[in-house]
């Protein structure tokens, strides 16, 4: 196992018995640059330390992921039904070809509130919003012009025969990014006075507007001649309302 896209030097058994050192070159192994992930980030934050009765926050994020690899973290890993490390990125040569650009995760921007409030020594409430722009879409299919079907059927950055890089949009449609998400997220916490606060009540409720936002989209074009099916199709929204309550104690 070696890193892809950079000079290696490899020892490898020779007839005679020896160890010979092979120099195989970023050249040799054919790909147009090795892996590459870049984040640059604005972050701006306010805060107003917990003072026994509130506390608040608001943090924002403007930034910008670009490369060529987004690691195990990519939504397309999500949506292949396998393991993060099964992966063929970097397997084959051809499918890093036109694979520069803005990455599937990157978030243009992010702005997220938090605050809690001590209704008496016994109550608090409390509540998050999360506000984000929608990540980039993607088309991947078949390989070049003539959308051969090489080694992996529709993991190229080739959508019906033409060149596509990350974040240029999905063709035919020309949409560039998911839908903006909104989430707000509410909390209560009771903590008895004849417990001596020892023991703690908590109910929290998650995406209280039952939000039901896309958050990806199926991005296997595959062929002209063969479209996929899940293309453009919604695979999966934002997870909807929930409720958790626990009892805990403080020794």
């Amino acid at each position: 196992m070696v890193n892809p896209g950079v000079d290696q030097k490899i020892y490898v058994g020779a007839p005679d018995g020896t160890l010979r050192l092979i120099n195989w070159t970023a050249q040799d192994q054919t790909f147009e640059m090795g892996p590459k992930r870049n984040y640059y980030a604005l972050d701006l934050s306010l805060t107003h330390v917990w003072d026994g009765k509130w506390f608040g926050k608001i943090d924002y994020v403007y930034s910008k992921l670009y490369g060529n690899d987004d690691g195990p973290v990519g939504p397309m890993y999500e949506s292949s039904g396998v393991v993060a490390y099964l992966t063929a990125v970097w397997a084959y040569p051809r499918i890093m070809d036109n694979s520069n650009g803005v990455l599937d995760t990157d978030r243009t921007h992010s702005l997220k509130l938090y605050g809690a409030y001590a209704i008496n020594p016994d109550w608090t409430v409390g509540a998050n919003l999360w506000i984000a722009s929608g990540t980039p879409r993607m088309c991947r299919g078949r390989y070049g012009p003539n959308q051969i079907r090489f080694q992996v059927s529709s993991q190229y950055h080739w959508c019906g025969g033409q060149p596509i890089a990350p974040g240029s949009g999905v063709p035919p449609y020309g949409t560039k990014h998911t839908p903006w998400i909104h989430d707000v997220n509410l909390s209560v916490d009771y903590k008895p006075g004849w417990a001596q606060h020892r023991l703690d009540f908590k109910l929290q409720v998650f995406n209280v507007f039952n939000k039901q936002t896309p958050t990806f989209y199926g991005d296997y074009f595959i062929s002209t001649s063969s479209p996929g099916f899940y293309y453009n199709m919604i695979e999966y929204r934002m997870p909807p309302r929930s409720a958790q309550f626990s009892i805990a104690y403080n020794w």
